[in-house]
C-alpha cells in the first residue's frame, strides 16, 4: 500500500534517530531472509515471484521511480483509499490462486483482514511487517499509529518490524539495507570513571497497583503505573466482564 509505506517512509526520515528513507529493495531482503529462516529452506529457493506498489492517482502514495529501480511493478488507482485497497486485494488473491507459499503484505488497515482470511484459506502463509508509527496529523500536529492489531493477529506471521529496528545492532547487514543511507551514528557516551551501582529496585507493593489509563487503540491499550510510572500494555481481553469499550483515557483502574 503506497500510502501506507510513504507514512513509513516520512517516520524514518523525520521522526526517527536513524533519519532516514526506507529502501523497497532492502525490505525485499528482509523479508526473503525471514522466509528463509521460518521455513528453514535456503536463500536461494526464496524466490521473490512479484513485487508491487499501488499507489492512488494524482501523485498519492509513495515514489513510483523508487520502487520502479528496486524492481517493483507499480499501479496507479483512482477512487483513492478504498480503490487501492481493492487493487492490492484483487492482486493478491489472483496470485495466491498461483500457488505461492508466502504472502507480504505491507498494510497497517483493519480493512485488509478479509484479504488475510482468504489467502490463509487459499493456503498462502501471510507475513505482515507492522510498524508503530509517528505520523503528521492534518492539524500539522504529530500522532503515533500502529499497525491494525486486529489485522497482526490474523497473519500467520506477524513481526513487528520497527521494533525489530531499534533492536538491531546498527552491523546488522540486512537493518543497514532497509535504509537509503547509512545509520545516523549514536552519540558516543562520555569516558567517565566507573559507573556508580544500579539502584536495587523496590519491592512492589503487596495487594493490587493502581494506576490510569494513559493510551486507548483498538483492541488494546496502556496504563501508568502509580507505583513506578512505568507504561504497561493490556490487551482488550484483560478488562473485567468485558468493559473495554467503556474505558476513556484518564479512567482510573487497578
Amino acid at each position: 500500500d503506497g500510502a501506507y509505506f510513504q507514512q513509513i517512509d516520512t517516520h524514518y526520515r523525520d521522526h526517527h534517530p536513524r533519519a532516514a528513507g526506507v529502501r523497497p529493495g532492502g525490505l525485499v531482503d528482509w523479508c526473503r531472509d525471514q522466509v528463509a529462516r521460518r521455513t528453514g529452506r535456503s536463500l536461494s529457493l526464496c524466490r521473490v515471484v512479484e513485487a508491487w506498489c499501488f499507489g492512488g492517482a494524482g501523485g498519492e502514495g509513495s515514489n513510483e521511480r523508487t520502487f520502479r529501480k528496486d524492481g517493483f511493478l507499480t499501479a496507479e488507482v483512482a477512487a483513492g483509499i478504498r480503490g487501492v485497497e481493492v487493487a492490492l486485494s484483487v492482486e493478491a488473491l489472483s496470485r495466491a490462486g498461483q500457488g505461492l507459499d508466502v504472502v507480504v503484505l505491507v498494510v497497517g488497515s483493519t480493512s485488509y483482514v478479509p484479504l488475510v482470511r482468504k489467502l490463509s484459506a487459499a493456503g498462502a502463509a501471510v507475513m505482515i511487517p507492522g510498524f508503530q508509527l509517528q505520523v503528521s496529523d492534518r492539524k500539522g500536529g504529530v500522532r503515533r499509529q500502529w499497525t491494525s492489531p486486529v489485522l497482526m493477529e490474523e497473519a500467520a506471521w506477524p513481526v513487528v518490524l520497527s521494533r525489530v529496528i531499534d533492536e538491531a545492532e546498527d552491523r546488522d547487514p540486512l537493518i543497514r539495507g532497509l535504509f537509503m543511507g547509512p545509520a545516523k551514528p549514536r552519540e558516543a557516551a562520555p569516558k567517565e570513571g566507573p559507573r556508580p551501582a544500579a539502584p536495587v529496585e523496590e519491592e512492589a507493593p503487596e495487594g493490587r497497583l493502581q494506576g490510569r489509563i494513559a493510551d486507548l487503540r483498538e483492541r488494546m491499550g496502556f496504563i501508568v503505573e502509580d507505583w513506578n510510572g512505568k507504561r504497561l500494555f493490556f490487551h482488550h481481553s484483560a478488562a473485567a466482564d468485558g468493559a473495554f469499550l467503556d474505558l476513556e483515557v484518564g479512567d482510573r483502574v487497578e
